[in-house]
């Protein structure tokens, strides 16, 4: 499956009455950049009636007390609330799951991608130091800190932090695309023009990558 379509089959399968299936599907969708949410599929090919979903999510809110890691499905649910752009829901839910657990791994990718949407940087870099120091050093914790870093205008630290994630994850495309805005950024075009091309190779599809190789060239 397309991983851009988990968080919405979550919600479907969530529609459906299968809470189980959405559950699982949630877990492996916290391994996905939550970026990816911001500009998911058409619904068209996977039509779920708005109130079935909510219905759905309430259901779920209710039986996370009864799954033995309350924590876990806490933060699979922010990410289903996330994916539908539901983000002041999905704040509520972290922070939930964080009471339950704050070494929860989603539960602090989800804090600090929805700190960095609001722009509050330092509260995005906490929630990321906690999520490195607690022994889950994925290549998605590196990719937000380096985001982080770079709204702290801290390039160099910016560029260490995205490297790692490339290390971890040679295909993470977002990290890439980042590295490549950093060196436009600093007027190096030849080294931004490499690793959008490194980019493309990975995802031909990826049009975010396309308009900055073109934006690089001219």
């Amino acid at each position: 499956v397309n991983p851009k379509l988990k968080g919405i089959l979550g919600a479907q399968y969530l529609a459906m009455g299968s809470d189980s299936r959405a559950f699982s599907i949630m877990v492996k969708a916290l391994e996905i950049d939550p970026m990816e949410a911001k500009n998911p599929p058409a619904r068209g090919a996977l039509p779920i009636p708005a109130t079935a979903v909510e219905e759905a999510i309430e259901r779920f809110r209710k039986s996370a007390g009864k799954e033995r890691n309350q924590s876990v499905a806490r933060s699979s649910m922010a990410v289903i609330q996330y994916f539908i752009g539901q983000s002041a829901k999905a704040k509520d839910s972290v922070a939930r799951a964080l009471r339950v657990d704050a070494r929860n791994p989603g539960g602090l990718l989800y804090a600090a991608q929805i700190a960095l949407d609001r722009n509050n940087v330092s509260e995005a870099k906490k929630r990321v130091n906690r999520l490195l120091t607690v022994g889950r050093g994925n290549a998605l914790s590196f990719l937000l800190s380096g985001r982080a870093l770079a709204r702290q205008n801290k390039v160099k630290a910016a560029r260490e932090a995205l490297a790692s994630a490339l290390r971890s994850n040679r295909g993470l495309t977002a990290a890439t695309i980042a590295l490549a805005a950093l060196a436009l950024a600093a007027g190096k075009r030849t080294k931004a023009v490499e690793e959008l091309r490194r980019a493309l190779d990975i995802d031909p599809n990826n049009m975010r990558v396309r308009r900055l190789l073109l934006e690089a060239k001219l």
